[in-house]
């Protein structure tokens, strides 16, 4: 599996206070290591959105959006409720 941040993602992460990035840096690693592991742990707090579109729960409020295809994951975006919010409405 290959991973690739996207620039929308960068955005989004760099908006994020400094333990909010730790936070999605430890959670990101985790999702990695369940993909590499091929074992997707139940409590890892993901939901599928829509087609290839997946979130990430990160904490309370903060959430990842990533695109899942057959052989790469795209981070697509980093932020909270609002922010996925309003990146999903400028996307669609």
């Amino acid at each position: 599996m290959r991973y690739r941040e996207l620039s929308s993602f960068e955005k989004g992460y760099g908006k994020l206070s400094e333990e909010e990035k730790e936070r999605v840096k430890k959670s990101l690693l985790q999702l990695v290591d369940a993909f590499e592991k091929h074992d997707i742990p139940a409590g890892l707090g993901l939901k599928k959105l829509f087609a290839s579109l997946w979130e990430l729960r990160v904490g309370l409020k903060v959430r990842v959006i990533f695109i899942l295809k057959k052989d790469i994951v795209e981070w697509g975006f980093a932020g909270t409720h609002e922010d996925i919010r309003r990146f999903m409405k400028g996307a669609g």
